[in-house]
This record gives C-alpha cells, structure tokens and sequence, in this order.
C-alpha cells in the first residue's frame, strides 16, 4: 500500500470521527479531489457496519424512517452528480466560523439547559434527514456537524445520535462501495483494516469526551479558520 495513501487514509478516517469536515481538510491541505476523497470513504465500512451490529435493535423499529432519511440527501447528491446545481458560494472561514459557533453553543446549551424538550429517534432522523444534504451544498460543513443542529432546539443523546447518523452514512457508503466494485475498483484488505481502527479510535474518544468534545471541536473550527 502507498504510504502517502496510508497516511491520507488515517488522516481521513479520524476526522470523519469528528463534526470538521474531513473532506475540506484532505481537499485543502492534501489537494485531494472529491473522487479520491470518496474513495477514502469506503474504507470506513467494516468499522459502520459493526456500529450497526453493535445497534442492531435501533434498525427495526426506524428502518423506514432512514430510508425516508436518507432521500433528500440521495436526491441533492444526484441533482449535483448531473451538474444541475453546485456548491453555495461561502467562504470556507465563513463556514467554519459559523459551524464552529453553533457547536459551542449547542454543546454549552446541552450541558447546562436542565428543561429542553427531548426528540425522540422519529423526530430526530426526521430532521437529520432535511439538513445533511447541507453538507452535499456548502464546502467545509461537515455531514457530522449538522446531526447536532436539533440541538439548538431540543434535548439529544449524544451517542444515540450519532449513530443514527452513522446508519445513514453507512447505507450511502454501502452505496457507494456496491457501484466501485461494479466498476472493478476495490481496495486492499489492509485498507479497510487501517481506515475503521482510525476511525473507532478516534470515534471512542469523541464518545467519551460527548459534548466537551463536540466543543473542543468547534473551538478548533474557528481557530482554524484564522489560518486558511
């Protein structure tokens, strides 16, 4: 395997873990395209397969709801793909400030508020599945930070919504890896081995730090958004 491929693997897999764009880090600082970026992607698949199995009992009573979920993002990712609409013209500092901001103060409000009303699984994929395709439209917004958008509004737990979120990356990836394979492109065992323990390393210390890491990360957004 080639290292500058090793490291572009690891580097994409940890921050796929975090609400801070993985994809406009490896597009900025590594010139990667989107195409390579997606490859990068199908790498994750054994590890949100096993989120899934480890969940299981999540899948029969909202398998419905995530297929219904996942639409408005199949169909902004389609009407992109055929040229019919392109990125909103933000400024990647923009974009990081702005997210960066929402994350402190939705990660403060879920620390301190004591009598916000709780969203349940239906409510929550819902409207996860009307804001995602954000990401699909403004560079650098990350997929991961909108999940956390409701909480503006309402209660969340943090590990259950993530991996509501996870089961509606894994179908897209699933997808994905199903029409490269079509196209006789697969990747080395090693590759998804590297890309998944990343990835759960990096999404168990997410998990364990919840929303003070969800709040380190949008520190980090705005502070990065100095630097580019």
């Amino acid at each position: 395997m080639d290292t500058s491929l090793f490291a572009q693997a690891i580097i994409h897999s940890i921050l796929e873990a975090l609400p801070i764009s993985s994809t406009w880090h490896l597009e900025y600082f590594f010139h990667l395209s989107s195409a390579s970026v997606k490859i990068l992607q199908l790498g994750l698949l054994p590890a949100l397969l096993s989120i899934m199995m480890i969940n299981w009992r999540i899948l029969p009573k909202n398998v419905f709801l995530i297929g219904s979920a996942l639409f408005p993002t199949v169909f902004i990712y389609i009407l992109e793909h055929e040229g019919y609409i392109q990125y909103a013209s933000f400024s990647a500092q923009t974009t990081h400030r702005l997210i960066g901001a929402l994350l402190i103060v939705i990660s403060y409000r879920q620390m301190t508020a004591h009598h916000i009303k709780t969203l349940n699984d239906h409510h929550l994929l819902i409207m996860m599945g009307m804001i995602q395709p954000l990401a699909l439209l403004i560079p650098g917004l990350s997929r991961l930070g909108t999940t956390f958008l409701p909480g503006l509004l309402f209660k969340l737990n943090f590990k259950r919504t993530m991996c509501l979120s996870f089961y509606l990356q894994l179908l897209l990836i699933t997808a994905d890896t199903v029409r490269h394979w079509a196209a006789n492109v697969f990747c080395p065992l090693e590759f998804y081995l590297i890309c998944s323990l990343s990835f759960v390393v990096a999404l168990r210390i997410l998990l364990y730090w919840e929303w003070v890491g969800l709040m380190l990360c949008g520190f980090y957004r705005i502070g990065i958004s100095f630097f580019i």
